[in-house]
């Protein structure tokens, strides 16, 4: 809002940076303030944390601890979010996935308050709702501009000393990043595959250089002299060529005459690619229908997974900020169209607004923590725990980054992984792997204290946060 309002006015409103601190500031600082409200409302209605029997008994004491916490904490969220972020398409289909994970996320609280008992809504039907929430958000985020499947054409043009073209010719840019040369005037030529290069900043050399020559058309006739094209830069994303034209006087020497690198943006076909961590080329496409299936299971997993994770006092909330902060960063430097070319990362218009959506949710993550350290005074719940690995899982799937995931939340996948390993290990051998899953539970039984648990965990979710910023260089 501020920024639609103010940044055509004052200038500072222009920069992320400052918008980034605004949001981060304002959802920390209302967090704190709203808190103490929302928990003697929340103690009022009864509306008080169940634990389940077979869970450690330390944890009994907490049954009755004003819960669904992240009511008041996501709704701070997006309010901080729309107050300093562009509503672009980002942000608004962010915030859409945090309203829809909410909504599931309070019914299956509300469902254990009136039952009381742990159980809520059934793993089905909470699986089939999550996964129609999240193929919606999912088929928005297939229509915004910047993932649409196109072809675009080049125009390859030598321009004089008195800025007249006189030769010229198309190279058409596929959707599968094969080059082909077209000729003007409708007259059909031979088809050319190009092979590009890829330009290294650091030492402004080229890697794997190859050049193309291409015949021109000039007035219907074929030209004999030859394009010479040299593309310093093909990421698939962004391309750079420097043109050539072999000329010939009338004295027949031999001189070049040389247009400027010129640039040009190629949409591929962003949505379905599938890019990995440390590794700058496309590993491949999936068919879209797979890629949706893909995508699902990524949003449903991590969101199951934060959830999961919510079990002891500051956990989730804690191992969360760490777990924003590297998509952040690269929500940042994908949004920059001349740090992800540096960076050798697809530049994605508009993305940067999403790091106004990871400053506030850090910020009313930190808010939060301030009531949720032990002994908690509220808890998050499952409306604000499903909504915290949606959200991310959203975000990684927008900056095709869903691998990171798995890298940067690396104790959620633990946790997850635990609890399958436990469910089959008792099927098959009738035996508990853990003495109790999630993995925070075993640790506790084991002899850790509850708060040596937390705070261990929150060591190791900074860890693989960090890993996760190590790879943006590592390419």
């Amino acid at each position: 809002m501020l920024f639609h309002l103010l940044s055509e006015y004052i200038n500072i409103f222009r920069y992320l940076t400052f918008r980034n601190i605004g949001a981060a500031i304002t959802s920390f600082i209302l967090v704190l303030w709203i808190a103490p409200f929302v928990i003697n409302k929340l103690k009022e209605m009864r509306f008080g944390q169940q634990v389940r029997e077979e869970g450690p008994s330390s944890h009994l004491v907490k049954t009755g601890t004003p819960t669904m916490g992240g009511i008041f904490t996501w709704s701070i969220v997006i309010f901080s979010t729309l107050l300093w972020g562009a509503w672009n398409g980002f942000v608004l289909i962010t915030c859409l996935s945090v309203l829809l994970f909410g909504i599931i996320g309070f019914i299956d609280d509300y469902a254990k308050i009136k039952q009381k008992d742990t159980k809520g809504l059934s793993a089905k039907g909470k699986l089939l709702v999550q996964s129609s929430f999240a193929f919606i958000v999912l088929v928005l985020i297939y229509l915004m501009p910047q993932y649409h499947q196109k072809s675009e054409t080049l125009e390859l043009s030598l321009v004089n000393k008195n800025s007249e073209i006189i030769a010229s010719t198309n190279v058409i840019l596929t959707q599968d990043w094969e080059w082909s040369v077209s000729y003007p005037s409708g007259v059909s030529k031979g088809q050319h595959k190009l092979i590009g290069s890829q330009y290294d900043p650091e030492t402004g050399k080229n890697k794997k250089e190859k050049y193309f020559d291409i015949p021109v058309l000039i007035k219907d006739k074929i030209d004999t002299q030859i394009f010479s094209s040299k593309v310093l830069e093909d990421n698939a994303f962004k391309i750079i060529t420097d043109i050539t034209r072999n000329s010939t006087d009338d004295k027949g020497n031999i001189y070049n005459e040389s247009q400027k690198s010129m640039t040009n943006i190629y949409k591929a076909r962003l949505f379905n690619s599938f890019l990995v961590p440390m590794y700058t080329e496309v590993v491949w496409y999936w068919p879209l229908w797979m890629a949706f299936v893909f995508f699902v299971f990524i949003i449903v997993g991590v969101s199951n997974a934060t959830n999961l994770s919510d079990g002891l006092d500051g956990l989730a909330t804690g191992m969360g900020i760490s777990f924003y902060i590297p998509f952040g960063v690269f929500a940042y430097l994908m949004g920059n169209a001349l740090l992800s070319s540096y960076l050798f990362y697809p530049y994605i218009e508009g993305a940067g607004e999403l790091t106004i959506f990871i400053a506030a949710s850090i910020g009313a993550f930190a808010g939060f923590l301030w009531y949720n350290v032990h002994p908690a005074e509220v808890f998050m719940g499952d409306t604000g725990s499903l909504p915290m690995g949606a959200a991310i899982a959203t975000v990684a799937i927008m900056l095709k980054q869903e691998m990171l995931l798995v890298v940067a939340g690396f104790m959620f996948v633990l946790e997850t992984i635990s609890v399958i390993l436990q469910v089959f290990w008792f099927k098959k051998f009738k035996k508990r792997f853990f003495r109790m899953a999630p993995i925070h539970h075993h640790f506790e039984l084991v002899g850790w204290k509850e708060n040596q648990v937390v705070v261990r965990f929150w060591i190791m979710g900074t860890f693989c946060a960090i890993v996760a910023l190590a790879t943006i260089k590592i390419r």
